[in-house]
């Protein structure tokens, strides 16, 4: 049990209530920034949650499951991209605070339910888990990785 699960409790439901409540009504009465608004509220609530949280990649992933679902069911008839733009800005937050990856390395992009990674890993297993975290997104159907290792990146010397 973490010691501040209280605390990131109320930031996933701060979060959720941000995601359906406030994004339902801005995309309703089409603000022209909603993504711009709810998006970077989203990213303080989520560095919060990592900040808070003992686990950071499993929390800041449950917290993503239960905005998904409170936002599918409180605001069914937002776009389908927003959950993509939801789930993206979960899996960047978990790259960057995850120690083992040096997420400066990496570009990501999405493209119709499509992940493209580029870049840079210093181990073959920096490599691995990279791509394996950009699978577990939801409503992603493909992740196409284009990461080069450090080492084939040097000279080599005959």
């Amino acid at each position: 049990m973490q010691r501040n699960a209280k605390i990131i409790t109320r930031l996933t439901a701060l979060w959720a209530l941000s995601e359906a409540g406030l994004g339902g009504v801005l995309h309703a009465i089409q603000f022209p920034f909603t993504g711009l608004l709810v998006g970077g509220f989203a990213i303080v609530l989520i560095s919060l949650i990592a900040y808070f949280s003992d686990h950071k990649w499993d929390t800041i992933f449950r917290s993503l499951l239960v905005v998904l679902i409170i936002k599918l069911a409180v605001s069914p008839h937002s776009p389908p991209t927003s959950y993509l733009a939801v789930s993206f800005q979960a899996f960047m937050a978990a790259l960057i605070f995850n120690k083992n990856i040096k997420a400066t390395n990496y570009q990501i992009d999405t493209y119709k339910k499509k992940i493209y990674v580029y870049g840079i890993a210093l181990t073959s297993e920096e490599k691995d888990e990279v791509v394996d975290k950009a699978k577990e997104i939801l409503d992603v159907e493909d992740v196409i990785a284009s990461i080069i290792l450090v080492d084939d990146l040097r000279i080599q010397k005959d």
